[in-house]
């Protein structure tokens, strides 16, 4: 009995956690760069903020009411298991002491995200374009595991060890 149930729900291997260094380039990336992307950008606050947040990729993403203010960024994150909408606030200076939601604010606006209660839209089937609804799950593993392989140079297989699902 065990032996079958070992091939009918095998373990699932949960990714690993961001690293200091990968924290820090995601925070890198949400700037402009002549070979970065507008994506790159939006995708890579998304990171950041669910990083900052301690949570999952998906829950920043169900995100409405963001405000910025002199020293912060504030707004409402639909979390997993929570019944109604979870207030945050980060700090405007990331973990590398840099501020990196000023240069993604515009990103996004330069998008014309966020939207009212999403922060990016996913992306056509070419990965080249947005789509018309917003980012999944698949998107954002696609982006995040596109970030670490182009920006922070890790190979296919390392990057497909980490998760923003955590």
């Amino acid at each position: 009995n065990n032996s079958i149930q070992g091939v009918v729900m095998p373990k699932v291997k949960e990714g690993k956690m961001p690293t200091v260094d990968i924290a820090f380039a995601m925070e890198q990336c949400t700037t402009k760069h002549d070979t970065r992307s507008t994506m790159v950008q939006v995708f890579a606050g998304l990171f950041c903020l669910a990083i900052m947040c301690s949570c999952r990729g998906s829950d920043c993403q169900r995100t409405q009411n963001m405000h910025l203010t002199k020293d912060a960024l504030t707004g409402e994150s639909r979390m997993k298991n929570h019944k109604c909408w979870v207030q945050w606030a980060i700090p405007l200076l990331g973990l590398s002491c840099f501020d990196w939601i000023t240069p993604w604010l515009q990103a996004l606006r330069d998008c014309g995200l966020p939207g009212r209660d999403f922060i990016a839209l996913g992306l056509r089937k070419n990965g080249s374009e947005w789509g018309k609804h917003p980012a999944e799950y698949c998107d954002m593993e696609m982006m995040y595991h596109y970030i670490l392989m182009n920006e922070m140079k890790l190979t296919a297989k390392q990057a497909a060890e980490y998760s923003i699902h955590g």
